[in-house]
């Protein structure tokens, strides 16, 4: 009884004063054992966000080496070494049916036939050819392969054509965006976003080589 009614040098009970003091001790307690579970959780989360950051920043460069590496190989004549024995018949016809599969009635000039091809065309490709495709008005040329005992369109040749349709829709795209209004504008920036990823998946598909170190002698 003594010491509940004792009073402490501010004139408070001592048993008061002794509660606080035990319920501040609780509550440091408590927010020490939580201090570091708090931190914990923030430095996780750092780490997560600079893992995350990170993996980006690596999908980001290895899309621009693919997206470099795939525009290094449009198809284009070149000084190659050129196989020793000329076109046979059944060759020459099977480079014209497959010419004239894109442009149909052209004038077909066929070139001197390459005794090699990029990796990015497959193992089972031999030779390549540049066949220069005449309409009225327009010629364009296109890489043949031969692969397989059989002279076609390659992969990437092929890859090329869809490349190339891909850009003829942002040139349309940019064409109309010129001459949109806001409201037309909205819809215009949605369908820039789709042939972003559009393109985004193309250079995805190219047909990279299998080492993805392509034979710097054959250009």
């Amino acid at each position: 009884m003594l010491y509940c009614g004792a009073m402490d040098r501010k004139g408070q009970p001592m048993f008061r004063t002794l509660i606080t003091s035990m319920l501040v001790a609780a509550i440091g307690a408590s927010l020490a054992l939580a201090r570091p579970a708090s931190l914990l959780a923030q430095t996780t989360e750092s780490s997560d966000s600079l893992s995350s950051s990170k993996a980006d920043r690596q999908n980001r460069q290895a899309y621009r080496e693919k997206r470099r590496a795939a525009m290094l190989s449009r198809p284009a004549y070149s000084e190659r070494q050129l196989r020793e024995e000329n076109l046979n018949d059944i060759e020459i016809r099977q480079i014209e049916q497959a010419t004239r599969a894109i442009v149909p009635g052209a004038i077909v000039n066929i070139g001197g036939v390459w005794d090699a091809c990029p990796c990015e065309d497959g193992d089972q490709c031999t030779n390549q050819v540049w066949v220069v495709i005449s309409v009225p008005g327009k010629s364009t040329g296109v890489m043949l392969s031969k692969i397989n005992d059989r002279w076609d369109i390659g992969p990437v040749q092929e890859w090329w054509f869809d490349y190339e349709d891909h850009e003829g829709k942002v040139r349309d795209l940019n064409l109309r965006r010129q001459r949109a209004d806001y409201t037309q504008m909205l819809a215009l920036n949605e369908e820039r976003r789709l042939l972003g990823e559009e393109k985004i998946l193309l250079i995805q598909r190219f047909p990279f080589c299998a080492t993805e170190e392509p034979d710097p002698s054959i250009k």
